[in-house]
């Protein structure tokens, strides 16, 4: 047995994976952290809801296409339903695999990554959250409302943008560099379809998120157009 090789300051060093060895690997000792137990709850259980609505697609989509063989493949209308219905179903595993992934470079990331929540008094606060390089302890820092699932999700996909280098920090200035709104963009689609897959409300829609990244990043229309050609690209 080895101690840890980061210091958590929430766990034993001798405590491996965030105690939950069912649901996390971490091949690097530099697995993710938490301020309190809250921030650990429902990192872990937000992750787990994902991998399980990921196997419930996976058995949606089998029994669709074991009734869809049964039927027979020569039915016009059959296959034009089964294709429609399948098709989304696929369309919502996809995208429920892309909010996986981003917890998936988290926890298995050599950046250490710490998570904490704030108060949250009767559900006062809708949204809010926060990330950031914190370049003391040599971590990515993430913090959220408590109770706030889809802003775990957000601030979870800013944090493994920054392990995939998509964005980094500058000690100097102590503020984040190559950051724009595709980095803001990716982080509220993937809250927009937990929101609208996992805990079945609206989401935001594509304009709503533009508008949100108008108010962050100011009335540009450079950034707006580029936003609008991002969010509906051009069809081939």
């Amino acid at each position: 047995m080895s101690i840890d090789p980061v210091v958590k300051h929430d766990q034993s060093g001798y405590s491996a994976l965030a105690n939950n060895p069912i649901w996390f690997v971490d091949p690097n000792g530099a697995d993710t952290s938490f301020a309190d137990n809250a921030a650990r709850t429902q990192f872990n259980e937000t992750y787990k809801g994902v991998d399980n609505a990921i196997k419930g697609f996976d058995k949606k989509i089998d029994n669709k296409l074991a009734k869809w063989q049964e039927k027979g493949y020569d039915n016009e209308r059959v296959n034009k339903r089964m294709t429609r219905q399948i098709g989304k179903l696929n369309s919502q595993r996809s995208q429920l695999h892309e909010i996986k992934s981003s917890f998936d470079e988290v926890i298995n990331s050599e950046t250490m990554f710490h998570y904490g929540t704030r108060p949250n008094p009767d559900g006062k606060y809708l949204s809010g959250g926060g990330t950031l390089y914190n370049k003391d302890e040599d971590r990515v820092d993430i913090w959220f409302y408590s109770g706030l699932e889809g802003t775990l999700v957000h601030e979870t996909r800013h944090g493994a943008g920054y392990s995939w280098g998509e964005w980094g920090w500058d000690n100097g200035t102590n503020s984040p560099t190559n950051y724009d709104y595709q980095d803001e963009y990716d982080a509220y689609r993937q809250e927009s379809n937990y929101t609208r897959i996992i805990l079945q409300g609206m989401g935001r829609s594509k304009l709503e998120i533009m508008n949100v990244i108008k108010v962050n990043y100011g009335n540009k229309d450079y950034i707006i157009k580029e936003f609008h050609q991002y969010c509906e690209p051009e069809k081939p």
